[in-house]
């Protein structure tokens, strides 16, 4: 009796296991054939790149929408910034010597009156205040140009982010008052290093009546050479507020000296330390009080897209003339070719291009 009942029981138990694997089994089907039907409609209708970003880049294709900046819609705004660049390109190809701009130091008269001409000083800077206020999406355009010497860049880039400082933290009277001056080029900025690993340092402290004092050493700086024009980021009990110094409007007892430092290239912008003890007031504060750690993120997060425009610009430079060179080129392998015809060069080439 007791062997019959056991063997019932096995008998049920695999009786439930197998209605139950029955039931897994049919609900597998259900999902497989829903997949399957997914997939299916995938592959109908949506292309690889919106389908998987990585997948989209391994086939060599993308998906726009993943642009920060799309494509121009408007058939004006593309003439009118390819014909603005075209112009600057030319101006800047009939006056920039890159040798030469290193053996000076500086940027010749004849560079800085291109950039003027051109409207580089002003590209960040409304139209209220003289510049011509362009969207990020064409100084991109303008500043892979720019590329053409990393001197001229990097005096434009600075300017550019004096003006977007300026105008987005400025008050209605430090606008007024430093925007078109960065425009004409009588403000020449220059911008301190915030986190600086070689011990400078700039603190606030109390002055006189509605005073504070800044007293600073070994502040390193990027700017324009013979800067006169100053963001400084200074300390006070935790704290760190940017202030401008306009070197016309310092005091007889305030000075600013600058040592620049010795470096292979960019010759043609200053890149040193500064000390300075000045008398300031709220007036020189940009922005509020103890937002310096703000401003910093700001002036970091609006160089990244400048900086890439210029070195995508230097690319192309290399590679059009790189091609130029392998078209001009007699190739050592077959008769009367060229270099571009040999499929060693076109595989490099075209590698470089990808990558």
């Amino acid at each position: 009796m007791h062997r019959v009942l056991s063997r019932l029981h096995r008998i049920q138990k695999c009786t439930t296991r197998s209605l139950s694997d029955a039931a897994k089994a049919r609900e597998v089907v259900d999902i497989s054939d829903k997949s399957k039907f997914a997939i299916r409609t995938l592959d109908n209708s949506t292309p690889v790149e919106k389908r998987s970003l990585s997948r989209g880049f391994a086939m060599n294709k993308f998906e726009k929408d993943f642009m920060i900046y799309p494509e121009y819609t408007d058939s004006d705004d593309v003439r009118n910034i390819e014909g603005f660049v075209d112009v600057l390109r030319k101006s800047l190809e009939l006056s920039v010597d890159p040798k030469q701009i290193e053996k000076d130091g500086n940027l010749s008269a004849e560079v800085l009156e291109t950039l003027r001409s051109n409207a580089v000083f002003s590209l960040a800077v409304g139209k209220d205040f003289g510049g011509i206020g362009m969207n990020n999406k064409d100084i991109s355009k303008v500043f892979e140009e720019l590329s053409v010497d990393w001197n001229v860049y990097s005096n434009a880039h600075v300017s550019l982010l004096a003006a977007n400082l300026v105008t987005i933290y400025g008050s209605d009277e430090q606008k007024e008052k430093y925007l078109p001056g960065l425009v004409s080029g009588k403000l020449r900025p220059s911008i301190s290093i915030v986190k600086d690993s070689v011990s400078g340092k700039c603190e606030q402290t109390a002055g006189p009546t509605g005073k504070s004092m800044l007293n600073g050493e070994n502040i390193r700086v990027v700017g324009h050479h013979n800067a006169n024009f100053h963001f400084v980021f200074a300390n006070n009990r935790g704290e760190q507020t940017c202030f401008l110094l306009n070197e016309s409007e310092l005091q007889t007892t305030d000075k600013i000296k600058f040592t620049r430092d010795e470096t292979f290239g960019l010759k043609a912008i200053d890149i040193g330390k500064l000390e300075l003890t000045a008398l300031v007031t709220d007036k020189n504060v940009l922005g509020v009080a103890g937002n310096g750690a703000e401003i910093a993120s700001e002036l970091t997060g609006s160089g990244r897209m400048p900086f890439a425009a210029a070195t995508i610009g230097m690319a192309r430079r290399t590679l059009r003339e790189l091609s130029h060179f392998c078209n001009r080129t007699p190739s050592r392998v077959t008769d009367r070719s060229t270099l571009a015809d040999d499929s060693r060069s076109q595989r490099i080439v075209t590698d470089l291009a990808l990558k």
